[in-house]
């Protein structure tokens, strides 16, 4: 997590009870946007309270101690300023990481359904969650994951939505995951279900054996790099060519490959959270192929200008965007 010196400043104002209501509004936002940055504790069967309370200390050392730069000694700047720093930053970070375990890691975003622990992420938000077992999900944003109750003796979970996951292997308990159609078991691998509204649902995988069958029984065992799609109520398999495209936002890769202009700005859209108004319908034929990874909004941006002439104003969660040409 990086801070600015502006934010730097607030917190420091925020600690002496100087901050005025506008700076602890701008500090209010700073602190929700960073608090989705934490990773979430979620193996929530097995954690005491004292588990967590170590985790979050040795989360925020990794944070604040390797990085002696972060806070610059100047000459008017004296120690205990830049502890004071420090202690706010470490204050915020421990609440970002206690509140979201207290109330169910997100009041938005995670709920108990009847025999299920519901996970959702909204627009702009992916996360990984860690299972009992030591396995995890990386959930895409606009999906939501169930894990069941009961998930250590039946290590069983629905998707809606796009996940990654990386199963610990267990060969007298197969992982299961459960979409609208599709069921795929697994005993120990990596591998990637797609299940968004609208399109076909897929299973590709990364490493080891994954078998995806409907719910009649049909069913494909696939191989690392190999991918099945449910088309016209059947499985059809194919080798996966561009495996970049297919797993590389669990990397922080945003990835483009031929897209038309609206699928990039849909997927900017879901990327980053943010509403983009802009004149693509008069470029219909403007395709991108590109990878960005780990880019913020701004810099991203100005990284497809250089493909694909584009002007750009930016107001906290809104974008006016004017596409010049291509």
């Amino acid at each position: 997590m990086q801070v600015d010196k502006t934010i730097e400043k607030l917190i420091a104002k925020s600690l002496r009870g100087k901050i005025s209501t506008e700076e602890q509004n701008q500090l209010n936002d700073w602190y929700r946007e960073s608090a989705q940055e934490v990773e979430e504790i979620s193996d929530y069967k097995l954690r005491k309270k004292e588990e967590v309370k170590n985790a979050i200390f040795w989360e925020v050392e990794k944070k604040i101690t390797p990085h002696a730069q972060l806070f610059p000694r100047t000459r008017n700047q004296s120690i205990p300023f830049q502890w004071a720093v420090a202690a706010g930053l470490l204050v915020i970070i421990s609440m970002s990481w206690l509140f979201r375990f207290q109330l169910g890691h997100s009041a938005e975003s995670t709920d108990r359904t009847g025999q299920y622990e519901v996970f959702s992420n909204p627009a702009g938000t992916k996360r990984k969650i860690k299972l009992p077992d030591g396995s995890s999900i990386h959930l895409n944003h606009n999906s939501e994951v169930q894990v069941a109750a009961d998930y250590s003796s039946n290590r069983l979970v629905k998707l809606s939505g796009e996940a990654f996951f990386e199963v610990s292997p267990n060969k007298e308990l197969p992982f299961r995951v459960l979409t609208e159609s599709l069921e795929t078991r697994v005993l120990g691998t990596s591998f990637l279900v797609n299940a968004r509204p609208g399109s076909p649902e897929s299973v590709a995988v990364k490493t080891g054996l994954v078998k995806v069958q409907l719910s009649n029984e049909i069913g494909e065992t696939l191989e690392p790099l190999q991918q099945v799609r449910l088309e016209a109520g059947e499985l059809n398999r194919t080798e996966l060519i561009d495996a970049e495209s297919v797993f590389g936002w669990t990397e922080g890769k945003l990835v483009f490959r031929n897209s038309t202009l609206p699928q990039v700005l849909k997927a900017l859209e879901d990327w980053y959270g943010v509403t983009i108004k802009s004149n693509v319908d008069k470029y219909p034929n403007c395709r991108l192929t590109a990878t960005y990874h780990n880019l913020n909004l701004e810099d991203l941006l100005l990284a497809v200008n250089y493909s694909i002439p584009i002007s750009y104003t930016i107001n906290q969660k809104n974008i006016i965007l004017r596409i010049q040409g291509c």
